[in-house]
């Protein structure tokens, strides 16, 4: 009786050591999360910005929703828009936020994304990657 309950144990701490070493999966901290990041989510703008050599005063504006962002930087005609957002973490206050953009563009829309550095609550660094980083990057302001 003694000599059952003692193999029963040995198999039952081998099956649970071999479970454990099994199941471990390795952690990727820079995945893909759907939506915005909370912190980000609000209305920015930038300080007035000055077109060199006209009289031009503009502001850039971004606005960051739950599953979606908008974008529209101070000189450039139109805004960019990007749909079923996803975001990853890089590092503590850097981001990469992509959406899906479906104007003008074929059918599945066209995949925009940015860098953003959150400095504190109320101040980030937005840049674009990938189609969109000709344009200059700003330093945008929650109001």
């Amino acid at each position: 009786m003694k000599l059952n309950r003692f193999t029963a144990g040995i198999i039952m701490t081998a099956f649970i050591g071999a479970g454990i070493l099994v199941s471990s999966q390795p952690v990727h901290a820079a995945s893909w999360h759907s939506g915005t990041p909370t912190v980000l989510r609000g209305k920015w703008r930038t300080k007035v910005l000055h077109e060199s050599g006209t009289p031009y005063t503009r502001r850039g504006y971004l606005s960051v929703k739950s599953h979606s962002f908008n974008w529209h930087a101070a000189f450039v005609p139109d805004p960019s828009f990007g749909a079923h957002a996803k975001y990853q973490r890089l590092s503590k206050g850097n981001y990469i936020i992509a959406g899906r953009n479906y104007a003008n563009v074929p059918a599945g829309g066209v995949v925009l994304s940015y860098h953003v550095r959150l400095y504190n609550r109320h101040k980030l660094y937005f840049k674009g990657l990938g189609t969109e980083k000709f344009w200059p990057g700003h330093v945008y302001y929650k109001y």
